[in-house]
């Protein structure tokens, strides 16, 4: 099983990023449909009626974020596991989608194809810092993005939009194995095109998300609900290839405007942060940097 470690969340208005905002409430109602998997008081997968069928839609819900964590989390073992399980209990089952839920909301997703030898594909949530986003719901004073507007160090989204038109390619989150996402940024008159390609899962698909977006007051912000997902290359079905990116829709529309902003750094890198509607910072910034060719994307570990 291999995990998607990039959650897009930093790129929403990049690329419509995905978005948790793990809180203090009081535990959802659970959701309807017959448990088929319980590890403790930690997690409960729900199938959701016709709980055997060629498609089986689960809803995984923890007791706490932490079991959302991590490289390979609590539940994506968990979904593992209970995916194998009702293989052998319900033999037409040809696909498992499963989303992830902590106090109603999504945390990760995943789906298993029994055309791609049951391989896990998941979006994981081990870029979420949960006791941040608590500690930022409940801040007073100047919120982080006019904190990093205020920084010497800004850098305005029309600088690095400018840039991006002889220096296309954005890598996210560099390493030897490459990049965790490519982003392309074009102008497209008075809005800006920002499309990103990261790999979804093992087996060499991709997930390509398009989200038309706006420079304002320095920050590269885009609308959730107008973003494009597709998924390229891979030996995913064609209608697991359209569930696959109905699941990174979901995630990205929990927050319908997000904005990136953008801080120089003295080794000629940036740091990219990404806000919510109110201001508040989404998770923890990512490095970035420019290049005149395409470089290999990483592969999920």
């Amino acid at each position: 099983m291999r995990l998607q470690r990039w959650s897009l969340l930093c790129l929403s208005a990049l690329a419509a990023g995905f978005s948790v905002a793990a809180d203090a409430q009081a535990p959802a109602a659970p959701p309807p449909g017959r448990v088929i998997g319980r590890s403790g008081a930690d997690l409960v997968a729900y199938a959701a009626p016709p709980a055997c069928a060629p498609r089986v839609v689960v809803t995984i819900v923890g007791s706490n974020p932490q079991m959302f964590s991590g490289g390979v989390s609590p539940a994506a073992r968990f979904f593992g596991g209970v995916r194998a399980g009702h293989s052998l209990a319900c033999p037409q089952m040809t696909r498992m989608l499963a989303k992830g839920l902590h106090n109603g909301s999504i945390m990760f997703s995943a789906m298993s194809d029994r055309n791609n030898d049951w391989e896990a594909v998941i979006l994981g949530n081990s870029l979420i810092d949960s006791a941040t986003e608590n500690r930022l719901g409940t801040r007073t004073g100047p919120s982080d993005q006019v904190l990093l507007l205020r920084t010497p160090s800004f850098l305005d989204a029309q600088k690095v939009v400018a840039q991006a038109q002889s220096t296309p390619f954005l890598c996210v989150n560099r390493s030897a194995a490459g990049c965790e996402v490519i982003s392309r940024i074009e102008s497209r008159g008075s809005s800006v095109l920002v499309t990103n390609r990261y790999r979804a899962g093992g087996g060499g698909a991709l997930a390509v998300v398009a989200t038309p977006s706006q420079v304002a007051g320095g920050l590269l912000c885009g609308d959730t609900r107008s973003a494009n997902v597709t998924i390229e290359g891979g030996n995913l079905v064609a209608d697991a290839r359209a569930d696959l990116a109905e699941q990174i829709r979901e995630r990205i529309l929990q927050n319908e405007r997000v904005c990136t902003g953008f801080q120089g750094q003295p080794n000629g890198t940036m740091t990219m942060h990404a806000f919510d509607g109110g201001g508040r910072r989404l998770r923890t910034p990512n490095p970035a940097q420019f290049s005149a060719s395409a470089l290999p994307l990483a592969v999920p570990q």
